[in-house]
């Protein structure tokens, strides 16, 4: 691998330089050359302009609207990750709840036969035990998730 560069580029380099820092030359001596290429103006035009002083000034309050201009921004794609965050974590355990039921019907044969005969299934088969389970993880899921609380105003 060639980790060397030709030497005509740096020539090159050094012709453009030198073009810029006559113009500059030039512009700050006044010196007017009617034999200068195009390149040459182009050169001086823009010596010229980086000399002149800046006309618009920023607003006094320049820098706590950008800031602000930044942190909105800011703020915003934070909340755009953290909405495309939840709906990833969602849709993941959809598709484990539905791998879950899947397996569950396919492999539940003998053993539920089994595991319905033990006395803690008959206390867990209660309708009014199972209704309180629901009710404590549909709270504890609402005390979660953010958009669901109720906030006093």
């Amino acid at each position: 691998m060639n980790t060397r560069s030709p030497q005509w580029l740096f020539d090159a380099a050094e012709r453009e330089r030198q073009l810029q820092d006559l113009a500059r030359e030039d512009e700050r001596q006044d010196r007017s050359r009617d034999g200068h290429s195009a390149r040459q103006l182009r050169y001086r035009l823009l010596a010229r302009t980086l000399n002149q002083p800046i006309e618009a000034q920023l607003p006094a309050d320049f820098v706590p609207v950008t800031a602000a201009r930044i942190e909105a921004a800011a703020m915003q794609r934070r909340r755009a990750t953290r909405r495309f965050e939840i709906g990833l974590i969602a849709f993941f355990v959809a598709v484990f709840g539905l791998c879950a039921i899947v397996a569950f019907t396919i492999f539940s044969g003998d053993w539920i036969a089994a595991l319905a005969s033990t006395p803690i299934m008959d206390a867990v088969s209660n309708p009014w035990l199972l209704t309180l389970l629901g009710c404590m993880g549909l709270s504890r899921l609402l005390e979660i998730h953010p958009s669901m609380r109720r906030t006093s105003r």
